[in-house]
């Protein structure tokens, strides 16, 4: 529907057969899927930031706070996305984030036993 609008209206998204889309901020090219689930992680919260970007780093996933990318981090509830855009499908990024955030969830069941929590 959105793109049936544009091209009414004589424009169209960039798009490169190379990069995909094409997107005011480079680290959307590609898709620009980003696929997000807000989780509680108390665990994680008792190890540290820190700690939960670095192993967010190797799971391929992106941690910021629900009030948006510079809104901050309240209590212990986070919005975790896919980092890459580039290079993937729409299916591989919402999987990758799926599996990154079933990863998460179960450590920090341990994380929790592990802080007292």
């Amino acid at each position: 529907a959105v793109e049936d609008s544009l091209k009414e209206a004589g424009k169209e998204f960039s798009f490169s057969d190379k990069y995909g889309f094409i997107h005011s901020c480079p680290t959307n090219l590609g898709t620009g899927m980003r696929a997000s689930v807000h989780v509680d992680l108390p665990g994680w919260t008792a190890e540290g930031l820190p700690a939960l970007k670095e192993r967010c780093e190797k799971l391929k996933l992106q941690p910021r706070g629900t009030r948006g990318e510079s809104g901050g981090q309240t209590g212990v509830t986070y919005d975790i996305s896919n980092k890459h855009r580039l290079g993937y499908s729409e299916v591989e990024l919402v999987q990758c984030m799926i599996d990154g955030v079933n990863a998460l969830y179960k450590e920090d069941l341990e994380l929790q036993k592990k802080h007292g929590i």
